[in-house]
């Protein structure tokens, strides 16, 4: 995703490990998976098997791949908001574009307390906020500018 700099994960979130039918392992809320199990994304129809069951704490501070983001890897981080019954219980997160996830790495930027019980690293937030959206603003003395 263009424009991600990070992922991130609810640390207190149940999550689990389960194959698909491209025998790849996808880690989502069960919530999810059971979902997915009715999109033919498993073996047999309306069934996954989970791998195993992990939460989302053991995940934080990963590095995983973001295809088509400016970075080659980015980090698993935490966030206290994400809903375990919407999606995969996993953002991608683009501060540029979202107004939560600018908040939470900025505070995760600049706030030691909030990284510490997490163990993460200043260099796991060593990333700049990726513009995918500009604006020309008119000029005060030409009102009849475009944008």
């Amino acid at each position: 995703m263009y424009g991600q700099t990070n992922c991130f994960i609810l640390p207190d979130g149940d999550y689990i490990a389960v194959k698909n039918k491209l025998n790849e392992v996808w880690i989502m809320s069960e919530h999810s998976a059971r979902n997915l199990s009715y999109q033919d994304a498993f073996e047999s129809f309306g069934t996954f098997n989970v791998l195993f069951k992990l939460k989302g704490s053991d995940l934080i501070g990963s590095a995983v791949h973001a295809p088509l983001s400016k970075y080659d890897h980015v980090y698993v981080l935490p966030m206290n908001t994400i809903k375990m019954d919407k999606g995969t219980g996993i953002v991608t997160s683009v501060p540029s574009d979202s107004p939560d996830d600018y908040i939470n790495f900025k505070e995760l930027k600049d706030k030691d307390f909030y990284r510490k019980p997490y163990n993460i690293e200043l260099d796991m937030l060593d990333r700049e906020i990726v513009d995918i959206i500009s604006i020309k603003v008119p000029d005060e003395t030409n009102r009849s500018a475009e944008y």
